[in-house]
């Protein structure tokens, strides 16, 4: 009985580890600071969206550093190695692009495909966890379900012999008391 609740205990138990692995986030989201995981709702605070304005005075600091760079012994790697999260897009731009041909609307295209390439891996990132999850559920549960129905067979065998050897025993204690008579 004791070993029965115990094997009860324990299926629960990994039903429930099954249920928090499928509803945990995944590790390789695209996350920054206490805001979490990047959503088309925060995603401004991690790479902000650029107005003409703004893209215009990035423009011009970066053809700025380009013409520091011209002159001096400094390269782009030692702009670059200050950028973190969400102006690494930043550098993309400036490998793909000359500065000096570039435009506004260049840098504004190059933020919003930054934003929505986030936004996508993230996404991607999402459906394989839950498809991958839900099939490790799927094959946990297949697993316990087996393994109910070996434990359901073998106590059925262990029953059916149980039976052969008593109608056996009684056949035998027959037959004793038809020979003594």
């Amino acid at each position: 009985m004791a070993q029965s609740a115990r094997k009860g205990r324990t299926a629960f138990q990994k039903t429930r580890n099954v249920i928090s692995a499928i509803l945990a986030p995944p590790k390789d989201w695209k996350t920054f600071g206490s805001d979490g995981i990047i959503t088309k709702n925060n995603i401004d605070s991690y790479i902000p969206e650029l107005d003409k304005a703004s893209a215009g005075e990035l423009l011009k600091e970066f053809q700025n550093q380009q013409a520091i760079i011209n002159d001096s012994p400094q390269t782009w790697d030692d702009y670059f190695k200050p950028l973190k999260g969400g102006k690494k897009w930043q550098i993309k731009f400036i490998q793909n692009t000359d500065l000096e041909k570039a435009s506004a609307e260049d840098l504004m295209n190059a933020n919003k495909a930054a934003r929505k390439s986030i936004l996508a891996h993230n996404q991607a990132i999402k459906a394989q966890t839950v498809a991958a999850r839900a099939g490790k559920a799927a094959r946990q549960g297949l697993a316990t379900a087996g393994n109910m129905i070996i434990m359901m067979a073998a106590a059925k065998g262990i029953e059916l012999l149980i039976n052969w050897i008593d109608s056996l025993h009684t056949t035998l204690e027959e037959q004793r008391e038809i020979s003594q008579n």
